[in-house]
């Protein structure tokens, strides 16, 4: 399995290499980027996780899902502690970057080549929580002002009212509908092309020279990659969560590089996009070694 992580980790590189080419040659620019991200944000992953709830696997359950969102919630507080605990609020990117991971772009796309599509219903969870913390956590971090926080937004959220809409559905039996079924699904497959072609974007207008010679980013770089994903797994552990397709979906989802958003954020609220950028980067290149050695660390320790 581990393997297979390898080989999709590199499939995800080349996409970014076509979105640094587009960008480089002039099909791409930063005006289409960031409506790109805004398409990616609002349409593709609601659809994402909305697809994820309604398509079960076979015989899952409501405790089934009840156990993939605690996973879900004790994953993403290990990581918010984690992050402050080490950065707190003078060092926002940095703080920010160590905390949200790429749970949608890389971790979805990761979890399906191993167990398969319906394996995205445990994931669902994972990012309907994720995006609540972010858009509220996240943002607060970012800015320093709790104004900027609406729960209003976060309730009108795309992602949150996806997943909610998705539980119910899921919860009450409801039939979806053929046609809406394959909409829903046709735009759910676009979200690590468009996520990959958004970060080759990036990747073309960052000053790799400079960006490489900082050595500064990595120790957030690694914190996100390495330390907070093997201090999860021996929490995991100490809580007796074993190997099965559900612990192992939603911990790949959380194992993940520095998320898009970080970028993503940091150019909408001003802050430090260049840096943003260079852990985005620089972590989603690293994440083809560092993704199959956790998940095989992981396989060790609870298995």
């Amino acid at each position: 399995m581990a393997l297979v992580l390898f080989q999709r980790t590199v499939t995800m590189l080349i996409l970014m290499g076509v979105g640094l080419l587009a960008t480089k040659v002039g099909m791409i620019d930063e005006d289409f980027t960031k409506r790109l991200g805004r398409v990616l944000l609002t349409i593709i992953t609601p659809c994402l996780s909305f697809h994820g709830l309604v398509s079960p696997p076979d015989g899952a359950t409501p405790a089934d899902l009840a156990r993939a969102l605690v996973l879900s919630a004790l994953l993403i507080v290990i990581t918010v502690v984690a992050g402050f605990a080490i950065y707190g609020r003078h060092r926002p990117i940095d703080c920010f970057a160590a905390t949200f991971f790429n749970c949608g772009f890389i971790g979805v796309p990761l979890v399906t080549s191993v167990f398969g599509t319906e394996a995205m219903f445990y994931v669902s969870g994972l990012i309907a929580l994720f995006n609540v913390f972010m858009f509220t956590y996240g943002i607060w971090l970012l800015t320093g002002d709790p104004r900027h926080v609406s729960l209003r937004s976060v309730a009108t959220n795309p992602v949150v009212l996806a997943a909610v809409v998705g539980v119910v559905v899921f919860m009450l039996g409801i039939p979806m509908p053929a046609v809406l079924d394959d909409a829903v699904e046709i735009l759910a497959d676009c979200n690590t092309g468009l996520a990959m072609l958004i970060l080759g974007s990036y990747l073309a207008r960052l000053d790799l020279r400079s960006a490489l010679g900082d050595w500064t980013v990595m120790p957030p770089v690694l914190l996100r990659l390495v330390a907070i994903p093997l201090a999860s797994i021996g929490v995991m552990r100490l809580l007796g969560w074993g190997p099965d397709v559900l612990t192992l979906s939603v911990l790949i989802g959380a194992i993940g590089p520095v998320g898009t958003n970080t970028a993503l954020f940091a150019e909408q609220y001003g802050t430090d996009l260049d840096r943003s950028v260079s852990v985005v980067c620089i972590s989603t290149v690293l994440s083809v070694v560092t993704v199959p050695l956790v998940f095989q660390a992981a396989l060790m320790v609870l298995g």
